[in-house]
């Protein structure tokens, strides 16, 4: 892991499989650190994001369901070091 990143867990909280991409905001380009790669239910996945000078990293994600492409929800969080991010389609 890199100097000034922090490691966080992406966790799939939904009622099925998922394509997860998730976007890295303290970087300058935004940095996209995993594109649709698909997660299965229940499954979390480790990630390096960058931290900021309070040690703090910045995500957006979005999350498809694999057995219903119209289920998608999207959403933006700040994250510290030991995270779960828990994502899911439900209440979008």
């Amino acid at each position: 892991m890199q100097a000034n990143a922090i490691g966080i867990r992406i966790h799939n909280t939904d009622i099925g499989d998922l394509y997860v991409s998730i976007w890295d905001r303290n970087t300058a380009d935004n940095r996209l650190l995993i594109d649709g790669d698909r997660i299965n239910e229940e499954k979390e996945l480790n990630l390096p994001v960058t931290a900021d000078g309070d040690n703090h990293g910045k995500i957006a994600w979005r999350a498809v369901r694999v057995d219903d492409p119209n289920a998608v929800r999207e959403d933006e969080q700040s994250v510290s070091s030991g995270d779960r991010v828990d994502v899911t389609t439900r209440f979008a």
